[in-house]
């Protein structure tokens, strides 16, 4: 319904609440409220990060980065990548997976 009525204040309401979602309006918000839709997608991203916990968990974490770049650009992709690298050193799985897209 909101979609439809192309209400981008409560769009951006939805996904501050349910920041999964962030994916599926990110495109459509991120012209009116880039660097909240950029806040929010890397919350999303650092959610499902800590809640990982198998390589395929960090594979689709990586695949979430690779799409955030889309929305935030390279460099924020990249302070993101060192960011999970430092918190989550102790998973070496995730690092490799993170150092996948770092290159």
């Amino acid at each position: 319904m909101i979609e439809q009525e192309n209400d981008l204040e409560e769009m951006l309401g939805f996904v501050r609440d349910n920041p999964s979602y962030i994916e599926s309006y990110a495109e459509k918000l991120v012209k009116h409220y880039k660097k909240e839709v950029i806040e929010i997608y890397k919350e999303s991203i650092k959610l499902s990060a800590r809640t990982s916990s198998k390589r395929k968990d960090y594979q689709g974490v990586c695949h979430q980065i690779m799409r955030y770049k889309k929305t935030a650009g390279k460099s924020k992709q990249m302070e993101l990548i060192n960011e999970l690298m430092s918190l989550y050193k102790n998973r070496p799985a995730f690092i490799d997976e993170l150092s996948k897209i770092y290159k």
